[in-house]
């Protein structure tokens, strides 16, 4: 079989199970809504390419057998990701008060100097 007689389809992944093997839900014109198992083609087990529910791949389907496919690409998110929320330490001190109180390394060692 060469390469011109797969047919490539999108879909998102909706489960997975043990073996790199995925259910998805196809979203192509023609195939919308058709469910089929996929396993993760290996040039993306050799680059470590990590599928989870709900991402949105892309699928090689041979012309006889429509229920099994090969992921061959994973899309990029188009949301951005939520940064982590990080609050400084002078706003930690303000909330839990104690610590803005206390000198800093270097006022101690200032204050030992002048004494």
């Amino acid at each position: 079989m060469t390469n011109d007689s797969v047919i490539e389809v999108e879909g998102r992944v909706t489960m997975n199970y043990p073996g790199s093997q995925f259910e998805v839900e196809l979203s192509t014109e023609g195939f919308e809504g058709h469910k089929l198992r996929a396993r993760l083609s290996g040039k993306m087990r050799m680059n470590y390419i990590r599928i989870v529910p709900g991402d949105r791949v892309k699928i090689e389907l041979s012309p006889y057998n429509l229920e099994e496919g090969r992921i061959v690409f994973r899309f990029k998110d188009t949301k951005p990701h939520k940064p982590h929320e990080s609050r400084r330490i002078s706003e930690i001190s303000q909330t839990q008060g104690g610590l803005s109180n206390r000198p800093t390394q270097g006022e101690n060692l200032r204050h030992q100097q002048k004494s």
